[in-house]
């Protein structure tokens, strides 16, 4: 027991910090930099790749985890598969975005399509109950995926906060 919450939270911490290290040493970095403008508070040139290393530890995590004590790979689970693809698109947007600058429907569009496959490949998936509302169900998925898009939107709007702690 206490070897498996060790592995839970220990183990993406130290593949994010070496994964980081990794990536600040790398000659490709300069694609993921984060430059000032009008609109940012840092005042130098910041790594933009913050997601992309924590999706890769915490899908190296969940493989380890689950060869180690469920003896079963993630890819067969329908709703491990929901998780990476929904969260994937939600990283693939924000690489793209970073990179290109991308029109903000299309992000919104990214960001909806992933937010629609996160909750309906996700049976145990629990929705906004509203039980007063006829057709709740899907009702309910709606409101979700509503509530999910505010909420990434939500973190989007700190951009402009990319590297705050560096310049402390």
């Amino acid at each position: 027991m206490i070897q498996q919450l060790l592995i839970q939270f220990f183990l993406p911490f130290v593949i994010t910090f070496f994964a980081t290290k990794y990536f600040l040493k790398s000659k490709h970095i300069s694609k993921f930099l984060d430059t000032p403008n009008h609109r940012k508070i840092h005042l130098k040139n910041t790594p933009a790749f913050g997601g992309v290393v924590i999706f890769i530890s915490i899908i190296i995590s969940i493989i380890i985890y689950d060869y180690i004590f469920i003896k079963q790979i993630f890819i067969y689970n329908f709703e491990y598969i929901g998780i990476i693809i929904s969260t994937f698109l939600i990283v693939l947007v924000g690489i793209i975005d970073d990179i290109y600058s991308i029109n903000v429907i299309i992000k919104f569009l990214g960001q909806l399509l992933a937010c629609i496959i996160a909750v309906y490949m996700i049976a145990g998936f629990n929705y906004v109950d509203l039980d007063l509302i006829l057709f709740q169900s899907q009702f309910s998925k709606i409101i979700t995926i509503f509530i999910m898009l505010v909420i990434i939107n939500g973190f989007n709007f700190l951009d402009g906060l990319d590297g705050l702690l560096l310049n402390v």
